[in-house]
Order: C-alpha cells, then structure tokens, then sequence
C-alpha cells in the first residue's frame, strides 16, 4: 500500500510541494524555483526537483511512495525521456506521475469529474475533462507565439502601449511611468539596456503584467482596456471546450497569479465567458494545484472520487 503522497506544483516561476498521508494528513510543504525546463533548461529543472523532493522525502526506510507533479512545460503526459530524467532525482522505489501543471490544477477542482480549468500565471491555458476521463487542452503556446491573459502578455501588451502613445502622441502615461518604475530607468531608451540583458528570462517581463493589472483596477484607461481584451481572449478558448464538453459547465475553475490576485481579472473574464456559455460560474477550485497533484495520484492509484479523504494539516 501507498505510504506517503507528494504533490508538486511546477509552475513558471515558483514551485509548491506537499507531502500526505494516504488518509489526508498533510505532513510537511516545501518551495523552491520554477521547473519550466523550456525555459530554465533540463538539468537544472531536474536538480531543482530534487532539491525540493529532498525536503519531503522521508529520512528513514519508507513504504511505498508516490510524487506527483505538474509542470509548466508540460502540455500533458511527460515523454519518456523527460520522465526519465526526473525520476533520476528520485530514490529507488518511488513512483513518478509527470504531467501538465493544469492538470494537477484541474484535478483540485473536479476530484475527477468533468470540469475545466483556466490558469493564467506567466502564462495561460485551459483544460477540460469530460465524463470519461477524457482531457483536451487550448493555449499554452508559450511566449513567443503568446498566451492570452497571461502576465507575460500583459506586461507587453502594457510596454507596447505605453512606448506607442509616448512615440506617436507624445504623451507619458501612467504605464509609462509604471515601467520606468518596474525597469528603474530614466526613460524609454533605457528599456532596451534593462529588459534584455545576457539570461534575462520571461519571468522578468511577465512580473510588469502585475503592474497593468494593478493600474486598470485603479481605472487607468490603458490598462483596463488591455486586461479587458485579454480576458476576452482567453475566456473564447474557454468557450469552445465548454461547447464541446457541456457536462464541464457546472466546474469551471480559475487558478494562477492573475486570477489569484485580481477580482477585476476575475470578474472580467467570468462576464465574456458568460456571454458565450450563460449560466457558467466560475470559481476559484477547492484545493490548490498542489494538492490538485496529490488527488490526481490517488485517483491513478484506484481512489474514487467519493473516497477521497478530506486534506488537514497535522497536528
């Protein structure tokens, strides 16, 4: 029998780790750096992994355990290489379950029942499951082909207005100044110097998305249109999974630092997919991804989704 679960939340920037008992006792939480290894590269993913699991990992002899995780650069089950390279990390005798970060996230919403998830953190997608089991995802495609709703898209959607309306109406906005502040430069050339420095990441630009956020919940014009389209955007690919899986519309979950973080984003996004699928509710799931990742081993270990235990902290 499964002795201890381990759940891991590896999105772009941050990492979250659990380890719980099989009857839902959590025991310990680890946090470390993100593991997008299309990003970051491989080898440190992978050394960043098991300096995480390390923290969690009994020190003892164990029974049988089972980690977990979801991971950004994922889209859905890890090839087998990538699976590999990870269980490495591991010691002998642990089962490793690699997949998308959103279908932990999607796990902790449905526990297993038709549902689907929209995550916009540094970047965006959205999965939906249907009455079989059956998972389907849109987005995702990263930052150089884009990720609507996204921090990343936000933060250049936010710069290329702020630079157009200096250039061509010769007008400083409160982007504008926003992104001197964020960047800590004197003006517009010296953008270029700060945001593309040798092994700058998309992380560095995708926090930039927290100050557009910020400014159009303050009703800055500029950056409320920008948040307003990019919810647009992503709540149309929510959309069409929905009309495709119908049985999903009662789960509809929101998850990642752009919901987590704004009710503007949240509301914004709720009212165009509302307009395209009415009746929908989205909410915000009832376990967090990280936890998301310990059900979605149960249930790959035989659990039902009415024998899942209720997850508390131990004593």
């Amino acid at each position: 029998m499964t002795e201890l679960y381990i759940g891991v939340d590896g999105g772009g920037t941050h990492t979250s780790a659990v380890s719980v008992r099989p009857d839902g006792r959590i025991l310990a939480r680890a946090a470390g750096s993100g593991l997008n290894f299309c990003n970051d590269g491989l080898d440190t993913c992978v050394s960043r992994f098991g300096e995480i699991l390390a923290r969690l990992l009994p020190a003892g002899p164990a029974g049988r355990i089972v980690v977990c995780a979801g991971l950004a650069a994922l889209d859905g089950p890890a090839p087998p290489d990538i699976l590999s390279a990870f269980q490495a990390a591991l010691p002998p005798g642990c089962r490793l379950i690699l997949e998308s970060d959103l279908t932990v996230a999607l796990a902790g919403l449905t526990l297993g029942r038709p549902g689907l998830m929209t995550v916009c953190g540094t970047g965006s997608m959205v999965m939906v499951r249907n009455a079989a089991g059956q998972e389907q995802a849109a987005g995702g495609w990263g930052w150089k082909i884009g990720d609507p709703g996204s921090g990343y898209m936000l933060a250049r959607e936010g710069l290329f207005r702020a630079l157009w309306r200096l250039e061509t109406e010769k007008r400083e906005t409160p982007l504008l100044a926003a992104a001197f502040s964020s960047c800590s430069v004197p003006d517009s050339r010296s953008l270029l110097t700060a945001l593309y420095p040798p092994g700058s990441g998309v992380d560095t630009l995708a926090a930039f998305g927290a100050e557009v956020v910020r400014l159009a919940e303050e009703g800055d014009p500029d950056a409320l249109d920008i948040l307003t389209r990019q919810m647009q955007e992503i709540s149309a690919l929510a959309a069409s999974l929905l009309k495709s899986v119908p049985e999903a519309k009662d789960r509809v979950g929101l998850y990642g630092g752009v919901f987590q973080h704004s009710a503007l984003a949240r509301s914004l996004f709720s009212e165009a997919l509302s307009a395209r699928v009415p009746e929908v509710r989205p909410c915000l799931p009832e376990y967090p991804p990280v936890l998301g990742a310990v059900i979605l081993a149960m249930l790959r270990e035989g659990l039902s989704s009415e024998s899942l235990p209720a997850f508390t902290d131990e004593p």
